[in-house]
């Protein structure tokens, strides 16, 4: 018997262990090893995803799911991978710390879930925009790439440059707030239609450029980052067909003549002949001046008939034919005396369809302000000036004709949004600022140089708009062909020196049509 007791006792341990056994048998998340080793591979911040990957086992398959919380609560319907690794997709909210867990499938029996593992986005505050601007009809389109780390853009604009424009700049288009989505690239303002109401002076015939600047913003970090201001005109309408004629303004600086400054009168005869111009209205040049200038351009130019006027309007015969000619008064703000603006009406001597020209008029103004007065007070009284002058044109003009108004309308565009200087007075009345033409030239450069002066040639203004004094505004037909401020022109084809140029105001022409009668 005692023999036996080993034997027996060893039969008892082996049984107890036995039944402790079928009590623990693996089940199959056992026969599986836990999935550990749980990062994050890389974010992908533009399309809201993110990949994670883990520590492989060998002959495995895995299954991942995630969730806005720990607990694992609402987790997604597990995705299955053939590698230890997998992406997160929604596209999930860049702003929660989502949280992920794996675990491994092996011939068919199921592991464990690994721990619930953090996996936050990576916020960055934007990348600078570097947007661009181009003119569509009716407006102006404002693109830009992609920022790095943007969730949402939105355009802010102003007719000022950079800003500089009484109200609070307004944002462009979409949503509340003016915000669109990171996908877009593009944002297109339309300006106003009708020019006679538009208290923004942006409608295309007031030839005022739209400027604007993106903000890009990641909605999971304070602040916004906003680039630099881009510039842009509205497309204008193409020009009616009609008899073309290429009119020009220039203010000739202090009455020149051939006896008393033949170098200037020859200096300004060769820049108008250069450019071909058939009809120039002339400022501070009296009826010597404008005959001079005629002589220096050859025997087909002529002079109309205001000699004591300061200024004049001259033409090429061979173009155009003068029908009548006159001038009509307004008050002269720096003298309180009147000034005299000549008026001349004229015919294309070659018209486009014989018989069928269309008489069309053409006014030569300078504008006076009084110098002591702000530039406010200055701007109203150019204003002023050019709601005398329309009631006294449309006097004369009972054929209902096309009418040009070319030359120094001495305003200023500061300060920005003012509707009072002469110019927008015109706009408002129906005429068109030939600036709004279909082709620019130099309109970076103000229309005064100052350069006889200084002897400094002009640089383009930063804001991409130079300052105007000298206009061409039209009415009775639609559109311009083209629109040239000849900045840093000189005699002798030299860098612009005191001596070389011979007006401290640019030579402005535009390419027009007049339309023909039935």
């Amino acid at each position: 018997m005692l023999r036996r007791l080993p034997r027996l006792l060893a039969l008892v341990v082996c049984g107890a262990l036995a039944l402790v056994g079928l009590a623990i048998a693996p089940s199959n998340a056992a026969a599986v090893p836990k999935v550990f080793g749980m990062t994050i591979a890389k974010q992908d911040w533009y399309n809201a995803k993110l990949t994670v990957r883990w520590k492989a086992v060998p002959g495995a398959t895995y299954r991942l799911r995630w969730a806005r919380n720990s607990k694992m609560t609402g987790a997604t319907t597990p995705l299955t991978t053939r590698t230890a690794a997998g992406t997160l997709v929604g596209p999930l909210d860049r702003g929660t710390v989502w949280y992920f867990q794996a675990r491994a499938v092996k011939k068919g029996k199921v592991g464990a879930w690994s721990s619930a593992k953090r996996a936050p986005f990576i916020n960055k505050f934007p990348t600078t925009p570097t947007p661009s601007a181009e003119g569509v009809p009716g407006g102006v389109r404002i693109s830009w790439p992609y920022s790095a780390y943007a969730s949402r853009y939105r355009v802010r604009w102003s007719e000022g440059a950079h800003g500089e424009w009484p109200a609070a700049p307004a944002y462009v288009d979409h949503t509340a707030g003016g915000w669109v989505g990171q996908t877009a690239r593009s944002s297109t303002l339309l300006v106003p239609t009708n020019a006679a109401t538009d208290s923004s002076l942006t409608a295309v015939a007031y030839a005022n450029p739209i400027f604007a600047q993106v903000e890009a913003n990641n909605a999971y970090v304070p602040g916004s980052h906003f680039s630099t201001y881009v510039m842009a005109f509205p497309t204008p309408p193409a020009p009616d067909p009609g008899d073309p004629v290429r009119m020009g303004t220039y203010n000739v600086m202090s009455q020149p003549t051939t006896s008393t400054k033949p170098v200037q009168i020859a200096g300004l005869a060769k820049n108008i002949k250069t450019h071909l111009l058939n009809v120039v209205a002339l400022q501070e040049a009296f009826g010597q001046t404008a005959t001079d200038l005629a002589t220096a351009l050859g025997p087909t130019w002529e002079t109309t008939h205001s000699p004591g006027s300061e200024s004049q309007i001259i033409f090429d015969s061979a173009a155009v034919a003068l029908s009548s000619d006159g001038t009509f008064g307004v008050h002269n703000n720096a003298s309180n005396a009147t000034l005299q603006m000549p008026w001349a009406q004229f015919t294309a001597v070659n018209p486009t369809v014989p018989g069928h020209a269309q008489p069309f008029y053409v006014v030569s103004v300078h504008f006076s302000v009084t110098s002591a007065k702000s530039l406010a007070d200055q701007n109203a009284q150019t204003g002023q000036n050019a709601s005398d002058l329309m009631p006294l044109i449309n006097a004369q003009n009972t054929g209902d004709n096309p009418v040009i108004i070319a030359g120094d309308f001495t305003s200023n565009r500061e300060p920005y949004g003012d509707p009072h200087p002469a110019e927008p007075t015109f706009v408002r009345a129906g005429y068109y600022d030939a600036m709004a033409a279909l082709a620019k030239t130099d309109y970076r450069y103000s229309t005064f140089n100052n350069t006889p002066t200084t002897g400094v040639p002009q640089t383009a203004t930063k804001s991409g708009l130079g300052t105007r004094a000298d206009y061409i505004v039209f009415k009775g037909f639609r559109g311009a062909a083209s629109y040239t401020n000849v900045a840093n022109w000189t005699s002798n084809g030299g860098v612009p020196t005191s001596h070389n140029v011979p007006s401290d105001h640019n030579l402005v022409f535009a390419d027009l049509a007049i339309p023909e009668t039935p």
